[in-house]
């Protein structure tokens, strides 16, 4: 699709099919057979559940036969793909391993690099076709719970080690196309203020 073709679909859409687009909910919300445990507020606000098989994005979808089934359904509806399933795949997949910041102390960048292949192929062939990882804040806070999805306190460490290379053994596999391995950005992640120094010195060397 050219860019001429991706402006005219766009216009042709609906506040509502934009809305939609931007909108993604957990997958049991949308398969009732799909074991969920439940961690945060769950409500639908108002949405009905017919409405939210035309979302843009699904997450934590348990394995490829439920995306599988979700998407035979979506089609059955006259609802075309794509449709990417995302989730967090942090340290592993189904084979786990050290948590990233365990991983960037070993110094060795070949490892957290096979590590994050398997995981990226494990991952895609149960159906994940986005994850949010590497994570390349930079975590100096250790009330920070995601402290321990990071390199360390180190701007240049971060981004050589577990930035790069980790987000380069995920792209390695394909899935459909478009897998794809996801950065957690310092501004997306809840920090409210961030130094203009601080965001000079240490933040642009991602």
């Amino acid at each position: 699709m050219n860019i001429k073709e991706l402006k005219k679909l766009v216009s042709d859409m609906s506040l509502e099919e934009k809305a939609l687009q931007l909108t993604q909910y957990p997958v049991y919300e949308l398969d009732e057979k799909t074991e969920a445990v439940v961690t945060g507020l769950c409500d639908l606000g108002g949405i009905d559940r017919e409405v939210l098989w035309r979302t843009g994005t699904i997450l934590n979808a348990p394995n490829g036969e439920t995306a599988q089934s979700i998407r035979k359904t979506r089609r059955g509806k006259g609802i075309a793909d794509p449709f990417p399933f995302m989730l967090d795949v942090i340290h592993g997949y189904r084979t786990i391993y050290p948590v990233p910041l365990a991983m960037a102390c070993t110094f060795n960048t070949a490892l957290i690099e096979d590590c994050a292949e398997l995981a990226a192929t494990e991952a895609s062939c149960d159906g994940v076709d986005v994850t949010f990882s590497p994570m390349v804040d930079l975590g100096r806070d250790a009330r920070w719970g995601r402290v321990m999805e990071g390199a360390g306190e180190d701007p240049y460490w971060r981004k050589t080690f577990c930035g790069l290379r980790r987000r380069r053994g995920g792209q390695r596999v394909q899935h459909d196309g478009y897998f794809r391995a996801e950065f957690a950005r310092v501004l997306s992640a809840g920090v409210p203020c961030v130094p203009r120094r601080t965001a000079r010195d240490v933040h642009e060397f991602v």
